[in-house]
């Protein structure tokens, strides 16, 4: 090989290390912390559990009406909150985002005493 082309290949191999430094590091099961956050910051409450349920198994987001749900427990009331999500279990749990996810949640109901 020349010798430009292998700088020119060291560069490009730089730049895109730098790029993926420069996002962060990935972020993985969205949903859950975007609920955590979300219930913290309203209700100065701690969740206990969330079960998520998706409409569908595979995909990218799929339409405004949301494509699953999550009930969410917390420590402090014997009731429960209810999120309406906007993501398949791809979305929210294991596909890998650098920087800021979009936000996949939308806050419902709450339930018994929450």
């Amino acid at each position: 090989m020349n010798r430009p082309l292998t700088i020119a290949f060291a560069v490009v191999g730089f730049g895109a290390l730098c790029a993926c430094a420069a996002m962060g590091p990935p972020q993985y099961d969205v949903c859950r912390k975007q609920i955590r956050d979300y219930v913290a910051q309203r209700f100065d409450q701690t969740v206990t559990g969330i079960r998520l349920n998706y409409a569908d198994g595979g995909g990218r987001i799929s339409d405004a009406r949301g494509s699953g749900t999550a009930v969410v427990s917390v420590e402090e009331c014997d009731g429960y909150h209810a999120f309406e999500l906007f993501g398949t279990y791809t979305d929210c749990e294991v596909r890998a985002f650098y920087g800021n996810p979009p936000n996949l949640i939308r806050y419902r109901i709450s339930a018994e005493g929450c």
